[in-house]
């Protein structure tokens, strides 16, 4: 793997820092994609070990998106594996909730991932070999109160992979869905303690999941080892979604 170059889109997230520090310990080189959080990134960059860079986009706008993966040929090569991470909340009932926040919970991470998907097929197809990972999350596959946005752009990520798996797979690549449940990151760290007694009383485990345990999922789905591996949805989530 030490040959292949990762694309991360929100790579200053949680899970998405986490990917990239285990990917860059297996010896790949990374782009970073960030939208705001440069500084961040770029702080995320200089601990890796690899060659990296970073790279802003609105991942909305085909435009910046065909820029990014230009710059990351330009300094990386081609990426011929996709983790699409980028991802936004912004919770509200359907009857209380705006047009916008709509738009953009599925601008981010639906639309986003088609818009890289097509311009990392480049690689891909050229190389024989490709990996994709989209970032779900089991309200993808639950539903969420407060969370139809979001929950409907992580659930189109479960059509899209499956659809680009049968497209390409006889090209040598992959596309995969991994469907996070509660995670302690800070975002989870923001829960009232009422809230976070509810969510590990459903959770068969009885704990929060790691950043790291989504990572090294992540890492065995872009490896040779997964080459079988195409079309799945995977939660991650301690039974949750059971």
């Amino acid at each position: 793997m030490t040959s292949r170059t990762a694309l991360i889109t929100g790579a200053s997230g949680a899970i998405g820092s986490a990917i990239a520090r285990l990917l860059a310990g297996e010896g790949m080189s990374l782009a970073l994609h960030c939208h705001r959080n440069r500084d961040v990134t770029e702080a995320l960059a200089s601990e890796l070990p690899m060659p990296t860079c970073v790279v802003s986009s609105d991942l909305a706008d085909a435009e910046a998106v065909a820029a990014m993966f230009g710059q990351v040929e330009v300094e990386l090569g081609l990426p011929q594996i996709l983790i699409h991470s980028a991802g936004v909340l912004r919770d509200a009932f359907l009857i209380l909730m705006k047009e916008e926040s709509w738009d953009e919970c599925l601008d981010v991470s639906l639309k986003g991932a088609f818009l890289c998907t097509k311009q990392a097929l480049r690689g891909m197809t050229k190389a024989k070999w490709g990996r994709i990972v989209y970032i779900g999350s089991t309200a993808g596959l639950t539903g969420d109160v407060s969370r139809g946005n979001y929950s409907a752009a992580k659930a189109g990520l479960v059509g899209l992979a499956r659809s680009v798996a049968r497209e390409v797979g006889r090209g040598g690549i992959t596309a995969n869905v991994v469907c996070p449940g509660v995670i302690d990151s800070p975002l989870a760290s923001g829960m009232s303690e009422k809230r976070r007694t509810e969510l590990l009383a459903r959770i068969p485990s009885g704990r929060l999941g790691t950043t790291n345990e989504v990572a090294s999922l992540v890492r065995y789905l872009v490896s040779e080892d997964a080459s079988y591996v195409t079309g799945a949805v995977i939660p991650i989530d301690g039974g949750l979604s059971m």
